[in-house]
């Protein structure tokens, strides 16, 4: 199963973002079924994540547009033998992206949105859909998610992409160590 993460490249000043972005690199790396996919940053919550899941894990994705700088990981890359496919344009890295599995969304900033919202405004032209998730740490999403709310009333679509939010106690279940030893993850 092929995991991406949409995260920021940026710390959080929210201590308890930065934990729950270690904690999932964690869950991530510890089932044996999962592949994270990543964008080749190794900073931030990005890098939390990324750092947390190499402990446990070295099956490891890296989608990166051309114009991204490979220096982060090119040590990385050299060292292990880690799957690296670089996109010409950030559209076609988009669609690898909307092509994984499951793709979750930690708090950030617009960037980390409009990976996202990329997912979901291709979905109509894709035969595959990823199972999308929000990881919604103190509301940070309530008011995005309500925004979400208030379109899907107003204008009705087939092309809807259905999207699950994990709030402190679904999270708390997501990492439980029962629930990593599972074949997939539940969502």
């Amino acid at each position: 199963m092929k995991v991406y993460v949409c995260a920021s490249k940026h710390y959080s000043s929210d201590k308890s973002i930065n934990a729950y972005a270690k904690k999932l690199g964690e869950i991530l790396g510890k089932n044996p079924n999962i592949t994270y996919v990543q964008n080749g940053t190794t900073t931030g919550l990005c890098g939390l994540i990324l750092s947390e899941y190499l402990k446990y894990s070295k099956d490891v994705q890296f989608y990166i547009a051309d114009a991204y700088e490979l220096s982060s990981i090119k040590d990385m890359l050299s060292e292990e033998n880690f799957h690296c496919e670089v996109y010409k344009s950030e559209a076609e890295r988009l669609n690898q992206i909307a092509s994984c599995d499951m793709v979750l969304v930690l708090p950030g900033e617009l960037d980390t949105l409009l990976e996202f919202l990329y997912c979901n405004v291709t979905k109509s032209s894709r035969e595959h859909n990823p199972k999308i998730g929000f990881i919604n740490i103190n509301g940070f999403f309530d008011g995005f998610l309500q925004q979400i709310s208030t379109i899907e009333k107003l204008i009705k679509s087939p092309d809807k992409v259905p999207y699950h939010v994990f709030d402190k106690s679904e999270f708390a279940k997501l990492i439980s160590e029962e629930n990593i030893t599972k074949n997939k993850p539940n969502i």
